[in-house]
């Protein structure tokens, strides 16, 4: 279970990514009083000030002294490039963060799994359980007994009833909502604003209200 006191340890915290959900995920961990940041990225050299280190190529070619002394927050919104990077990183003994805006409401009996990130307003209510490297975007709702796994995405605004399940790297898009007993097979992508009223096959496209699967996942 992850509390909101155990979010910040001593050692350094090092961004993997750099695009905008890094600006949000930095911004959370600065209202949690974090303020030893690095980074990599492929793409950019510049972010908020924070030292830049390389490539993610380069953070693969670093010892593992390098990971004893930091704690590592996958800051990549794609899911399978997140898990990507994590099984690139499984030679390491690596930390991860689980990270838990301050203003997020977390049921005392949510199980949040290492490396997952839940955004502003969010709401995870009883027995809920949060894979490892999740997603809980801004201002979603997490119903009670809901089992969310490994390198899904919850998108702002999202709302799931009671006891649904979703699956591995599954990306349910913003405003989405989805009634109570559902499953979502893995993979899949629910698009923005769909109402889920029955189950979702795997690695399928599922849009409109009601959701209806138009082929396979974007």
């Amino acid at each position: 279970m992850a509390e909101k006191g155990n979010n910040i340890l001593n050692n350094r915290v090092v961004l993997v990514g750099a695009g905008g959900h890094a600006k949000v995920i930095f911004d959370v961990l600065q209202n949690l009083k974090a303020s030893e940041f690095s980074f990599f990225d492929d793409h950019v050299q510049t972010f908020k000030g924070v030292d830049y280190l390389g490539t993610v190529s380069d953070l693969l070619n670093q010892e593992q002294s390098f990971f004893d002394h930091a704690q590592l927050v996958i800051a990549i919104g794609n899911n399978q490039v997140r898990k990507d990077v994590v099984e690139k990183l499984s030679k390491f003994d690596v930390h991860y963060m689980t990270i838990i805006s301050p203003s997020a409401v977390v049921s005392l009996s949510a199980v949040i799994g290492e490396g997952s990130v839940v955004m502003p307003n969010a709401v995870l209510n009883a027995d809920c359980k949060i894979g490892k490297h999740c997603i809980i975007n801004t201002s979603s709702i997490i119903e009670h007994d809901d089992s969310i796994q490994d390198y899904v995405h919850i998108s702002p605004g999202v709302a799931l009833a009671g006891n649904v399940s979703i699956y591995e790297g599954t990306h349910v898009g913003i405003g989405a909502c989805c009634i109570q007993g559902i499953t979502i097979g893995k993979w899949s992508t629910i698009g923005a604003g769909a109402a889920v009223v029955t189950n979702i096959s795997e690695r399928a496209l599922a849009l409109g209200i009601p959701a209806v699967e138009k082929g396979e996942s974007l």
